[in-house]
């Protein structure tokens, strides 16, 4: 081999190496190669910078007698960090365990979400492109030029008045005239916004998109639930998991999923990771960036079907020497339900209660002294 070949090769084996160091170091960055829960959960051995007997002594505080009110009601909380099961702890006088089923509420939602991230993956459904709703076709409707990102951000300018009782849209459409077909009551909505230009929290629009998932992957309840539970609920495991579906065949997903706390845990570490699960693709590449974007008009609170920061203000929580991090994202369900996924962290915190206070703002202190406790 003549020397200038052989200094040629020698250049083009220290870029592949170097681009291979560069792989591996933001691979481990964003805990891609750690461990994943199978059969059985790997569990933190000690060897970690913290004691996990620490961390699981305080998640059991939020079920002592003097606890703040918020959680009275606390069921079911789950640690996660570098894909290993941490520490967890359960309202154990109440029956309350791992194997115990939540109902999500809103949670449900991001369930939703990751649903779309897969048929977007799957080219089953456009995320920029007009959303197909059967009611907005075939007419000028200027509801016909909402898209999917649009619905997902609830900036869709639909009406829409939300709540959790009498005879606001939500209540009707769960529980009154709407409830036969969900997502065809909800698109009947009339615009009342310029599309994108208006956020409003509403679960009529998650209707909206499970029926779109619905109708791309074959427009019935049977391959409606083949489709989630080939695509996600098995992939990941979530062998506690049920899904709830309207007559019509369109899956509850604004409000009606069921698991266990691990299994909400297992939810997050998907998006933790991307959504790739074991090494293989379930959610689109970029997706979880995508999920955690702010919305415009949502005064940086709202995401895409996950919320961002903290449920009260951060000040507050600076005011007790507690912070958590800028890059957190959530899915929330009424009554204190949590999913809190932190990348700068590589954490994920599950936790299933019940309350009736208004104020959920308890739980960023309980997540930010988890954080403190799990020492880097």
């Amino acid at each position: 081999m003549q020397p200038a070949l052989r200094l040629s090769t020698l250049l083009v084996l220290v870029l592949v190496l170097g681009l291979a160091l560069v792989v591996v170091a933001v691979g481990s960055a964003r805990g891609e190669a750690s461990v994943w829960p199978t059969d059985s959960w790997p569990r933190a051995d000690g060897s970690e910078p913290y004691q996990p007997q620490d961390i699981e002594a305080f998640l059991k505080t939020a079920f002592e007698d003097d606890a703040a009110e918020f959680f009275r009601g606390a069921r079911g909380v789950v640690v996660v960090h570098g894909g290993k099961l941490v520490a967890e702890a359960y309202r154990e006088a109440e029956g309350y365990g791992p194997q115990s089923r939540f109902v999500s509420w809103s949670e449900a939602k991001s369930v939703t979400q990751a649903l779309t991230g897969i048929a977007v993956r799957k080219n089953l459904l456009e995320l920029h492109a007009p959303a197909p709703v059967t009611q907005w076709q075939g007419r000028d409707d200027p509801r016909a030029a909402i898209t999917l990102d649009q619905l997902l951000r609830m900036s869709s300018g639909l009406e829409w008045e939300e709540g959790a009782g009498g005879l606001d849209d939500s209540s009707v459409m769960l529980f009154g005239s709407g409830r036969r077909d969900m997502a065809a009551f909800a698109a009947d909505k009339p615009a009342s916004h310029t599309p994108g230009e208006h956020w409003a929290y509403a679960t009529g629009t998650t209707m909206i998109v499970s029926g779109l998932v619905r109708d791309a992957v074959g427009g019935s309840e049977d391959a409606y639930r083949a489709f989630i539970a080939g695509e996600l609920l098995e992939p990941l495991g979530m062998t506690s998991a049920v899904a709830e579906f309207d007559p019509a065949g369109t899956f509850i997903g604004g409000t009606s999923f069921y698991a266990s706390t691990r299994d909400y845990a297992r939810f997050g570490l998907l998006y933790l990771r991307d959504g790739v699960w074991n090494g293989k693709r379930i959610l689109p590449e970029g997706w979880s960036d995508y999920s955690r974007s702010v919305t415009p008009h949502s005064d940086g609170k709202y995401a895409v079907h996950f919320w961002l920061g903290p449920v009260g203000e951060a000040k507050a929580l600076a005011a007790q020497g507690l912070a958590l991090p800028d890059d957190m994202y959530q899915a929330r369900g009424m009554g204190g339900q949590f999913i809190a996924i932190i990348p700068s962290r590589d954490v994920v915190i599950a936790y299933n209660g019940y309350s009736e206070l208004e104020d959920y703002s308890p739980i960023d202190v309980y997540f930010a002294k988890i954080l403190a406790l799990l020492t880097e």
